[in-house]
């Protein structure tokens, strides 16, 4: 059920939350649970019955993790880990698997068609944090199997994250408590990411489809087209957290930030610790760490990252593409640190922030193309194969300058600050009078022009 739908916005977002209100204090939780199974079933009728059974069993898995003795709880954790990877690997690197082996072997398999769940990358990476987190003893109990599934199905963060640890999911819960502040918060955060959504990454989105279409492009419509997408993904991505954000504000849960300005980062390292910030620290506190982090000498710390960035790549998809973006950002994190990283620094703030733009955007064309031959003729067209400029050119830059301007602050300290020094000038019913004009732009956006779903749905 997609947060930018006309069908969620006004027809299942009032019945779900006017359910929710009319619950009692008590109830709210098991009331959540059942919206949250509800809007899933309504995405995925049959996975996500498939998905309730093995919540229950790994439930129960790890039930029965607590009352063995130590030595036996690593098979136990192991066990589940191995499961949800093997439905991880199964529904969503099958063909890829098979293709490689294919491919290597020279023997032809017949591949069926399979479809991902929704959110399937999301759901493992939490369940094998839940385990792991068990296995470690960091949860104090086992929960309830209510509170267990309504943190596997909570329906804002399923599909697309952000990425909630178990523990943090239980501490908003006790006891759930809706605030007028909280809520009016929650709706501005909501209004915010829609109008990213649909105003600006819907925008950008149609005009990357536009240039990329163009055989012959020149050096300048290239790099437009590579300025779209990075805003279309960051914007994009970046939307949906603040909804779900927003969303869960009005349920009384707050959830982590995802993005914190990563456009204004001076470093490819810096960038990680701004872009999807709960998945970044998910692999440095799973893989990263648990491999020997930075503490070994340099040849397994160098193996360590490979690992994780390679592994980060293939997170977002089955395709060679998303391999090779992880690798280039592997190679970026070596060269900067280990050879590049006091030239760096002797470097002024602004011409980092600016490079380190430059070579994400770069980073983005490997992600946006699985086919490789039109990727290597997209990245051959950025650096002059076709000529420098041509007339479509004046026209992409001409008709879109508004929306680059709108993203630029958008995407910078610069929007928050005016939008708190606006909050501030303003006197309440005027802000709101504002926000609620934001929400009108937006759904004029959104009934006037192709729906776009979430890019990272398909993650």
């Amino acid at each position: 059920m997609s947060f930018n739908s006309i069908f969620f916005l006004f027809s299942a977002l009032p019945l779900f939350y006017a359910l929710y209100l009319l619950t009692p204090p008590k109830g709210k939780r098991y009331m959540l649970l059942v919206i949250s199974f509800a809007a899933y079933f309504w995405v995925e009728p049959l996975f996500s019955i498939l998905l309730l059974m093995l919540a229950c069993y790994l439930y129960l898995l790890n039930l029965r993790m607590q009352r063995v003795r130590q030595y036996k709880k690593l098979a136990i954790c192991m066990e589940l880990i191995g499961i949800v990877l093997f439905l991880l690997l199964y529904f969503k690197y099958y063909g890829f698997l098979l293709s490689g082996i294919s491919a290597l072997a020279s023997f032809d398999f017949t591949l069926r068609l399979l479809i991902a769940p929704a959110g399937i990358s999301f759901i493992s990476f939490s369940l094998i944090s839940y385990a792991i987190d068990l296995y470690q003893g960091k949860l104090q109990k086992q929960p309830k199997l209510g509170d267990f599934l309504l943190y596997v199905f909570y329906f804002p963060k399923i599909i697309m994250g952000p990425i909630m640890r178990y523990p943090d999911f239980e501490a908003q819960l006790k006891p759930l408590r809706i605030s007028i502040a909280a809520t009016h918060e929650g709706l501005c955060r909501f209004v915010i990411g829609l109008a990213k959504k649909v105003i600006l990454a819907n925008t950008f989105a149609f005009l990357f489809e536009q240039i990329s279409a163009n055989a012959a492009l020149s050096m300048v419509s290239a790099w437009i087209g590579a300025f779209a997408f990075t805003f279309q993904i960051y914007f994009d991505f970046s939307g949906y957290s603040d909804m779900a954000i927003g969303l869960s504000l009005l349920l009384g849960i707050r959830m982590p930030e995802n993005f914190h300005y990563p456009y204004m980062a001076n470093s490819i390292k810096d960038f990680w610790k701004r872009w999807h910030i709960t998945l970044s620290t998910w692999f440095k506190d799973y893989v990263y760490i648990p491999l020997g982090g930075s503490r070994r000498k340099l040849p397994r710390v160098i193996l360590n990252t490979f690992i994780v960035w390679s592994l980060t790549g293939l997170w977002h998809g089955a395709s060679w593409n998303f391999v090779l973006w992880g690798i280039y950002y592997f190679v970026l994190l070596m060269l900067e640190r280990y050879v590049l990283g006091g030239f760096l620094r002797k470097c002024p703030q602004a011409l980092r922030i600016l490079l380190t733009f430059l070579l994400v955007a770069i980073g983005w064309m490997l992600f946006a193309f699985p086919d490789l031959a039109q990727m290597s003729d997209y990245l051959k067209a950025m650096f002059g194969a076709n000529g420098l400029i041509d007339e479509q050119s004046f026209w992409y830059f001409k008709n879109h300058l508004f929306y680059f301007l709108c993203a630029v602050i958008a995407s910078t300290p610069l929007f928050h600050q005016i939008y708190l020094r606006t909050k501030a000038a303003l006197r309440l019913p005027l802000h709101d009078l504002m926000i609620l004009g934001l929400f009108i732009l937006s759904i004029c956006y959104l009934v006037t022009s192709t729906f776009q779903p979430f890019l990272y749905t398909q993650f």
